[in-house]
């Protein structure tokens, strides 16, 4: 389990680069990592899972041509980590939303955010779920702490 700071940045962004001034330039600045196509944001995902620092929250475009689409993006992050928050970012509407929960299932880590947006938008999703995500961790943690202490008890009292 991760134990992370509330300042810790988390996010990670996989988009084209047509989408940073919806984002505002500053705030794609102070994030974690950026990557421009699924394939890539899948190695950064990854590698952070290696460094035990994994992302909370994924800004995920839906067409990144030539690459993989959003859906088949998020569901390849999901694949790696079930917890990470994802936010879709699209102007289109190539998928509705029963095809899109058909697909991915339904699920309280997605949300849409329809272009365009405010930066304020971004920033207020991505505090929101970067918060929950980490609220997500904490308990996660606790609930196996007090497993092990119940297990514990359990055998002293049979002793």
């Amino acid at each position: 389990m991760v134990r992370v700071s509330i300042r810790t940045k988390l996010l990670l962004v996989i988009m084209t680069l047509l989408l940073i001034p919806w984002m505002g330039y500053q705030y794609v600045r102070e994030m974690k990592s950026f990557a421009l196509q699924g394939q890539e944001g899948l190695a950064k995902t990854r590698a952070a899972h290696q460094r035990n620092e994994p992302y909370a929250v994924a800004f995920v475009d839906m067409r990144m041509p030539p690459g993989w689409d959003g859906l088949e993006t998020i569901e390849r992050l999901w694949d790696l980590d079930a917890d990470m928050q994802i936010v879709i970012c699209t102007a289109y509407s190539d998928y509705s939303w029963d095809q899109i929960t058909a697909r991915l299932g339904p699920s309280d880590k997605l949300l849409i955010l329809k272009k365009p947006f405010d930066p304020a938008e971004v920033q207020q999703i991505a505090t929101a779920l970067t918060r929950k995500w980490q609220l997500t961790q904490e308990t996660k943690l606790r609930s196996e702490e007090l497993e092990l202490n119940v297990l514990r008890r359990t055998a002293r009292l049979r002793e």
